[in-house]
């Protein structure tokens, strides 16, 4: 049987949907080894320099799996997960330093793997222009819904959310996440939010990470004085807040899939958002998708889902 190995930098990544999607895969790999640094060589140069030396000499006679846009780029038996490859189209979303060095990084990691796993069509197809991939070494794989999000959230998480947010039985909810992040349009989501609020009365809430990623480009998390805001919630509290939601909506300027979208509808919640992947290729038909920066399309989607 062939040996596997989990490139583990992805531990010591921020909170959010890369290193989820890393957790849930890398634990479901039949006998994976998961190789790691310690905190101090986790981040920055030092993580980087600790996956092309030391990860990639502990895994040599493995088949590495690297679930989060990296990976040793001198290793020929390694399947790479590319969640998007934003640092090189839309480089004014990241960090300057980061994009200059995923310039000269990125081509050659995908250049030396031996598959490129990416979550949908519309990387697979970016992915083969800008990198020059040949189709069949690209594979898109959807990611599939995961614990504790579906239909049969906890009940006693709902209640305790109900009340949190001051929600009467029949009055209906309106929700989104938001981030610091300036591709998240958050500030547009915000917008939407408190104008579905004035228009019908609904609670409108927002949940999301209070800290921005070292490596996007943005402000402080933005808020809005008409729209709750309950900050950072654990995966079961968010699930509660998606299956309480009678609404969620999700509005990126651009996204690899885009699970909270999926998520969200898993659990019971209508949809209204921008067209990434997750919306055009796995909810077709099942959502209402709407112009990225059109307020009043995107309200009106509110009032009629």
């Amino acid at each position: 049987m062939t040996a596997v190995a989990v490139n583990g930098r992805f531990r010591h990544l921020e909170p959010g949907g890369y290193r989820r999607y890393a957790d849930e895969v890398s634990t479901r790999i039949p006998g994976a080894t998961v190789f790691q640094p310690s905190h101090r060589y986790a981040r920055g140069l030092r993580g980087r320099t600790w996956e092309q030396s030391v990860l990639a000499r502990r895994s040599h006679d493995h088949v590495l799996f690297s679930p989060a846009n990296s990976g040793p780029i001198h290793h020929h038996r390694q399947v790479v997960v590319l969640h998007d490859i934003y640092t090189l189209q839309r480089p004014e979303w990241f960090d300057r330093n980061l994009c200059r060095f995923q310039r000269r990084f990125l081509p050659r990691l995908v250049a030396n793997a031996q598959r490129v796993v990416v979550p949908s069509m519309d990387v697979a197809n970016r992915v083969s222009l800008q990198l020059r991939t040949p189709a069949h070494k690209v594979v898109p794989v959807a990611p599939a819904v995961g614990t504790p999000f579906g239909l049969d959230t906890d009940p006693a998480r709902r209640a305790a959310l109900a009340e949190r947010l001051g929600l009467a039985d029949g009055q209906p909810l309106v929700t989104a996440l938001v981030s610091a992040s300036v591709r998240k349009n958050s500030s547009h989501t915000l917008a939407v939010l408190a104008e579905a609020r004035r228009r019908t009365g609904a609670v409108v809430a927002v949940a999301g990470h209070d800290d921005r990623p070292r490596a996007v480009a943005g402000g402080a998390r933005p808020s809005h004085p008409d729209v709750i805001d309950l900050g950072s919630l654990n995966d079961h509290d968010l699930a509660a807040f998606y299956a309480l939601a009678d609404v969620f909506v999700s509005l990126p300027l651009g996204e690899g899939y885009g699970m909270p979208i999926v998520e969200a509808a898993a659990c019971g919640a209508s949809i209204v958002a921008s067209p990434v992947p997750a919306a055009t290729e796995s909810l077709e038909g099942h959502c209402t998708v709407v112009e990225v920066t059109d307020l009043y399309q995107a309200v009106t989607a509110v009032e009629w889902a």
